[in-house]
Order: C-alpha cells, then sequence, then structure tokens
C-alpha cells in the first residue's frame, strides 16, 4: 500500500477537521472521498478547455471529445467489454431506471420479476413499479447466511422470468456474491430472462470483468469509485444492444431525422441522447489512471477487509453488539451492527463530534433489515485511505459514546 503521506497527497480532505477533530472518514460506501488528481482535471476543462463534444469542428470540441472517448476505453480496459457496451448515465439509479423503461415492451401480464432482499432500494423500486406498471409480478430472491440463497433462486427461475435483478455486492453486509454462481444458474433455468447487477458497492475495491461475469447489464456511479458526482457507467452486452431499443431521445443519438422517419447510432452513442456530463467523464478517466497504476489486482480489497476485522475484533472488545451483520471468516469491508445499548444515530452523532463519520439507518435497505428484524443500524465502511492505525481511534470514539449512552 502507498504511504499516509501520499494518501493525505492524493485525497486532501482526510487533512481537513471536524468540531476540532481530525477526519476519520469511514462512509466510503455512501461516497468515496475524491482524488485530488481527478477534481483538477474536472476544474481544469471547465475553466480552461470547455467546450461541447461529437460536434464542430474547431480545436476545443475536437479535444473534448478525444478525451471523452479515451475514458470510454479506459472503461472498457479495466471492467471488461468493447467501447460499445458502456454508456454514460447520471447514476446507478439513473442507469437502472433506463434499463427499466427500455424492458417495458418486453414484459407482459404475469410475467415475475426476481429481486434479491439485500437489493439497496435503487435496484428493488424501479423493478417494483414496472411489475406494477405491466401487472407482472416482483418476486424476492431470498437469502442465507447474508448471501443470495441458491436454491430460493432455483425455486423461483421459471419460464415467465423475464429479469434477475441482484447485487454485486451488499451495501449492508459488505458481503460479495457467488455472481458465477447465480448467473450460471440463471442461464441454466431461465436462458430467455436478463440479468442485471448493481456494482455501486463493489466497483471502487475490486477488479474484474464483465465479460467473465456473464450478465447482461452493469451499473455503477463514478462518486463511490474516488470520483466526482452526476456521473454513471452502464454495461450492456450485445444480447442487450440487439434487444433493447433507445431509452432517452433528443440530440447526439440521432442518425437522421425526418417528420416520416428518426434513426439512431448504434451503441454506444445511440443510447446517449443530449450532452452528457464531459467533465466528469474526463476526469473519471484520471481515477482509472490512478487505479491502475498504484494497485495491484485485489490489493485494495484485501486491505480493506483487514482493517474490517481488526476492527470489529476491536469494538466486540466494548460488547457493543445487539446484532452484527458479520463473520469473521467471510471477507467484507463493511460493518454494520445494531448496538445493544442506545440508538444507531446517537451512536453516529457522538462520533461526529469526535471526527468519526458513520452511516446511521436503513441504509435505503429495508426489505434486507426487516427481514433482520432491524429499522435500524450502524455502518462503518473501510476504503483504501483507512489505516490500522485507524482502528484505535475508532474504538475510543465508541467507547466514549458508550460511556454517554450507557
Amino acid at each position: 500500500m502507498i504511504s499516509k503521506d501520499q494518501l493525505r497527497r492524493d485525497f486532501p480532505q482526510l487533512g481537513s477537521l471536524v468540531h476540532g477533530k481530525e477526519l476519520l472518514y469511514l462512509d466510503s460506501a455512501a461516497t468515496a472521498l475524491k482524488y485530488k488528481a481527478s477534481i483538477e482535471k474536472e476544474s481544469q476543462f471547465l475553466l480552461s478547455e470547455s467546450a461541447n463534444i461529437h460536434r464542430g469542428s474547431h480545436y476545443y470540441g475536437s479535444e473534448g471529445t478525444k478525451r471523452f472517448e479515451e475514458t470510454r476505453l479506459k472503461i472498457a480496459k479495466y471492467f471488461g467489454g468493447n467501447i460499445q457496451n458502456w454508456i454514460f448515465t447520471k447514476g446507478t439509479t439513473h442507469g437502472i431506471n433506463q434499463l427499466a423503461k427500455a424492458m417495458e415492451c418486453k414484459l407482459k401480464s404475469g410475467d415475475q420479476i426476481l429481486v434479491s432482499r439485500l437489493e439497496h432500494h435503487s435496484n428493488f423500486v424501479p423493478w417494483f413499479e414496472l411489475a406494477k406498471r405491466k401487472n407482472a409480478h416482483c418476486l424476492p430472491i431470498e437469502l442465507k447466511d447474508y448471501q443470495i440463497d441458491l436454491d430460493s433462486l432455483k425455486k423461483n427461475l421459471t419460464t415467465q422470468t423475464k429479469i434477475i435483478a441482484i447485487t454485486h455486492q451488499s451495501n449492508v453486509s459488505g458481503r460479495l456474491q457467488d455472481l458465477k454462481s447465480i448467473v450460471a444458474l440463471c442461464k441454466e433455468k431461465a436462458p430467455h430472462a436478463f440479468i442485471f447487477i448493481d456494482g455501486a458497492q463493489a466497483v471502487a475495491s475490486q477488479k474484474f470483468s464483465v465479460e467473465d461475469i456473464g450478465c447482461d447489464a452493469y451499473y455503477f456511479s463514478t462518486h463511490k469509485m474516488f470520483a466526482s458526482y452526476g456521473l454513471g457507467c452502464l454495461y450492456l452486452s450485445e444480447r442487450s444492444i440487439d434487444a433493447l431499443s433507445q431509452f432517452e431521445f433528443g440530440g447526439s443519438m440521432v442518425q437522421d431525422v425526418s417528420f416520416e422517419k428518426v434513426t439512431y447510432l448504434k451503441s454506444p452513442h445511440g443510447f446517449e441522447a443530449g450532452t452528457p456530463p464531459i467533465a466528469q467523464v474526463i476526469s473519471f478517466g484520471a481515477v482509472l489512471d490512478y487505479l491502475d497504476r498504484q494497485f495491484e489486482a485485489n490489493e485494495i480489497w484485501d486491505h480493506e477487509v483487514d482493517i474490517c476485522k481488526q476492527s470489529y475484533l476491536k469494538l466486540k472488545e466494548l460488547d457493543l453488539f445487539e446484532l452484527a451483520i458479520f463473520n469473521e471468516d467471510v471477507p467484507t469491508n463493511i460493518l454494520s451492527f445494531v448496538p445493544k445499548w442506545g440508538h444507531a444515530e446517537d451512536y453516529a452523532h457522538i462520533l461526529d463530534k469526535q471526527g468519526v463519520a458513520v452511516r446511521s439507518g436503513h441504509l435505503c435497505c429495508q426489505p434486507f433489515l426487516k427481514s433482520l428484524g432491524a429499522s435500524s443500524v450502524l455502518r462503518i465502511s473501510f476504503s483504501v485511505y483507512n489505516l490500522s492505525e485507524d482502528v484505535d481511534k475508532l474504538f475510543n470514539a465508541f467507547k466514549k459514546a458508550k460511556e454517554m449512552l450507557v
């Protein structure tokens, strides 16, 4: 891993003060701290190189187009697929809603959409609403030890199954799902169904190939990957590209327009209507360069898992856990728990006064928490910039909080 000093240079917010205390940021599952060079790229484009892309022949327009499309190529090299497979969106939620809109014509009354109980509301509500509009059924895939239960999935896969929507990594437990087994089972039992995967939680620490996974779509937001807000990436397999019609309309994505007929560009541009978030796309390229240059394939994940386990074992000494959504033998970079004393929100507020940022609440994952009999949890999530020395600071903050609440 790179040094603490280098991390401070790469992620300047680490040096900030909160209530007079040095920030300990443990909320990366909600959004990651931003990589300095990426934000500088965005600022440089907006202040000195601004121009619209894919149109016009002047210098800045041509340079902007080149750098915009270079980022698309970097995404394909980093996550697999080809440039025509990667669509730019406004974020994970936007990408899911685009897919739901595109799939509407594929569903009929009585069809089934399968969604696991692990899903973030963003990967549940759009499918629930789509099923309601089409008089279809939105059915749960049950869990076993916080993992998607393959027996439950197998039981629900039928000829009526048209969409399977699952997460790559839970935003509550941090568990990675066994995507290869899940996808293989879906293709065996329901080869006609489309498999869509929410990768928002996984992309910052995982290096993988979407082609190896074998899904029909994969979507994530760049703000959870050390980059800017308002940008997402949506992978569409060749099968999806062939099957789905355009889901948004406007300029930039058309080939020819008349009152008699409109024809559209091929993917990816045929799925990108209007002016895209150009500066954010270009700046995301700097993040991908950084991750490729600085880290081996599993280095970030292994580091986060180690810090997370250290923190769990240390906090266990305080006898804090009424329910810990954690297993020492299963790797994760997230520790979520229901506290034994006091409310999760009370702990979060007390920790904040000590400069420690964690998340509390239902984490936009109510179906999962309800299955555990919980309405609110505390979530501690780790990233590349968290260090072993943070464990003691976290322990001391929780010790003080417990003293105040018990």
